[in-house]
């Protein structure tokens, strides 16, 4: 049986794999980036029409999209980021992934209209939804919400990394707008909110990526 978290245990045993283990942040979020690059590969209905888009928002979840956009762009991929919002206001390991991209020549876009959301999307052959992850606590605001329902009225295949934008991570709530997704990838462990409806439904196929985090900080049941 799969070990079931909340987001804020799974935020614990983050913290405890950084801060106690002395695994590196930036570590956990190369893994899980790659991980999204590997699965997305591994799943796609075949070759790709169009770009692969991945839409990262300002946290983490972000972070990992920048990530997995460079491997992908390794793997010869026509793959690039809409950041909503501005390289400029990230902070911490997120800011370091963007910056890592950029350097690589990797294309990262600032996204601070909507009429940006619509071209970049437009030729979209397969999605990676990296807006906002775990932390969700309202529903999807402003170009967030618009990235939501522009995704949902598309025919590419949908990746959300951790839980689908706009679905409640404990509780399986669906917020308005909330993703559709072909495919999550969560990390480490499952989301609760994953495995209830609608939560369960909107999330598609389910893979639990193994980022790097000590067996024995992983708990044998959930709580």
């Amino acid at each position: 049986m799969r070990t079931v978290v909340t987001a804020a245990r799974m935020r614990e045993i983050d913290r405890a794999a950084i801060e106690d283990a002395g695994i590196p942040g930036i570590l956990l979020m190369e893994n899980a980036g790659r991980a999204v690059a590997d699965e997305l590969c591994r799943r796609l209905p075949g070759p790709v029409r169009g770009r692969v888009v991945i839409l990262c928002g300002r946290g983490n979840n972000g972070g990992d999209g920048f990530v997995a956009c460079r491997h992908l762009l390794n793997r010869g991929l026509n793959a690039v980021c809409l950041l909503l919002g501005r390289v400029a206001d990230l902070k911490g390991d997120a800011r370091t992934n963007a910056d890592i991209l950029i350097k690589a020549g990797g294309p990262l876009v600032e996204v601070t209209e909507a009429g940006q959301l619509a071209a970049g999307l437009a030729d979209a052959g397969a999605v990676v939804d990296a807006l906002l992850g775990t932390g969700l606590a309202e529903a999807p605001r402003g170009l967030h919400a618009e990235a939501i329902e522009l995704t949902n009225t598309l025919s590419a295949f949908v990746l959300a990394v951790d839980v689908p934008s706009g679905v409640d991570a404990d509780t399986g709530r669906a917020f308005d707008p909330a993703l559709r997704a072909d495919l999550t990838v969560t990390m480490g462990l499952v989301k609760r909110g994953l495995l209830l409806h609608p939560g369960r439904e909107l999330a598609g196929r389910l893979v639990v990526a193994d980022i790097g985090i000590p067996a024995a900080l992983l708990p044998d049941d959930g709580d």
